[in-house]
């Protein structure tokens, strides 16, 4: 754990929740005490440092929400975990919602230019149901996460791990975007206690620091690789796509789960594998352009030496900030579309067949941030795949050209039943 400096800070705390959130992050297993098997103690990102923020300290100040990734930043973090939010309730897109979305993609506004922050958020332990999720689990540029199964509270090891718990929350969000966007263990997790010992603990808030930890790696990854980090939307453009499909498994009230993209368990669940060792030919376009006017498109030909067996790729964005106000009323802003041409057919990002594969037809999406395309069998060609700014209607990239304009992200993964093939990536920056 690094120091802390602001008015969030204070080393001196510890609690039970936060050790353990904190353990499942970055704990390095030290002691050697197994359980199942497995090294009680040890995160997903070992040894990954930690800053500690206390947001009852500021929480009487009105924009508490941003100082605290403010702060997050200027001590030097590049991903946010959070376990908490300041409604139990589902409020729609309210005044916090909107500043943890304004911080997402500028996290220190009074700095120039943008400091991206990833912010992993545990949804609301709503217990299923409908709309059932907190506050500000709404966000559109948080990586909102729901718990799925992993041991009784004694430690016994359950099988059942790819039904989502009973503790999860359900979306939609109340404007009918789809939330939570992915699921991870969280019910029951063994972590860290304080007084150097170890404890089960359940709920979304332990499967969240699933998803920090892995989008640590991702960042040490493609650190190493390119000595830049990913943006916000890049990282869940890498992790949604190769989320691990749940099909046929229960939701938290008990029903049949379908095949992604749901209101449950959002794109699957967190598959750290998939995207630290991926089993194929990984692009990933990362603000390659930007749109100021609705109408422009982006275009980039794919072309594939020899068939493919599953081709998976995912756009993500940022979104500039909604209205604040809550409820119902619709929180998106800019609007992008997905499409891949293939033999002079077009197939439309969320449009998704029984099986779990995209349709042709349909129409394209135009309220999430998301969009997916799945397509199993591709013979060797060329494919033509398009980004189409279909509404650019406010500032998607602040502090940069003028007042409606909006980048993105893109991974597309050419996956083989049999690993390793080869790994392409080329990045582009603004």
């Amino acid at each position: 754990i690094l120091p802390c400096i602001g008015s969030s800070c204070n080393a001196a705390l510890s609690s039970t929740h936060g050790t353990h959130t904190a353990g499942i992050m970055a704990g390095v297993g030290s002691s050697g005490v197994t359980l199942n098997g497995f090294l009680r103690g040890l995160g997903m990102a070992p040894g990954a440092n930690l800053i500690e923020q206390n947001y009852e300290l500021i929480d009487t100040q009105p924009d508490y929400v941003l100082t605290l990734m403010s702060e997050s930043y200027q001590n030097g973090a590049v991903i946010s975990g959070n376990s908490w939010g300041p409604s139990s309730l589902p409020l729609g897109y309210d005044a916090d919602t909107r500043l943890v979305d304004i911080g997402v993609r500028d996290a220190d506004p009074l700095s120039p230019g943008n400091q991206p922050l990833t912010y992993v958020l545990s949804i609301m332990n709503g217990y299923g149901g409908t709309s059932s999720q907190g506050t500000p689990d709404e966000a559109k540029n948080t990586f909102t996460i729901g718990s799925t199964v992993m041991q009784s509270g004694s430690g016994t090891q359950w099988t059942n791990i790819d039904d989502i718990s009973v503790n999860s929350a359900h979306g939609p969000a109340l404007d009918g975007r789809m939330i939570p966007h992915m699921v991870a263990p969280g019910w029951y997790v063994d972590s860290t206690s304080p007084g150097s010992s170890y404890r089960l603990l359940g709920g979304t808030s332990m499967a969240s620091p699933h998803v920090s930890g892995a989008a640590a790696l991702f960042y040490q990854r493609y650190r190493l690789n390119f000595s830049v980090d990913p943006s916000p939307a890049l990282v869940k453009s890498a992790f949604l796509p190769v989320a691990y499909d749940l099909a046929g498994h229960l939701d938290a009230d008990g029903g049949t789960l379908g095949h992604p993209f749901d209101s449950k368990q959002g794109w699957g669940r967190l598959n750290a594998a998939a995207v630290l060792d991926p089993h194929g030919e990984v692009l990933y376009f990362d603000q390659p352009t930007f749109f100021d006017n609705t109408g422009e498109t982006w275009t980039y030909s794919l072309t594939l030496s020899e068939p493919v067996d599953d081709l998976r790729m995912m756009l993500a964005w940022t979104d500039a900030p909604g209205h604040g106000l809550g409820g119902d009323t619709a929180a998106w802003v800019n609007d992008l579309d997905l499409s891949i041409s293939v033999n002079g057919v077009i197939y439309y990002g969320n449009n998704f067949s029984a099986d779990g594969y995209s349709f042709t037809g349909g129409t394209p999406d135009g309220m999430n941030n998301t969009e997916g395309i799945f397509l199993p069998n591709l013979e060797a060609g060329v494919y033509t795949v398009t980004v189409t700014a279909a509404g650019i209607n406010g500032d998607g990239v602040p502090n940069s050209g003028d007042l409606t304009d909006q980048d993105f992200a893109l991974s597309i993964y050419l996956l083989q039943e049999e690993p390793p093939l080869k790994y392409i990536f080329p990045i582009f920056y603004r």
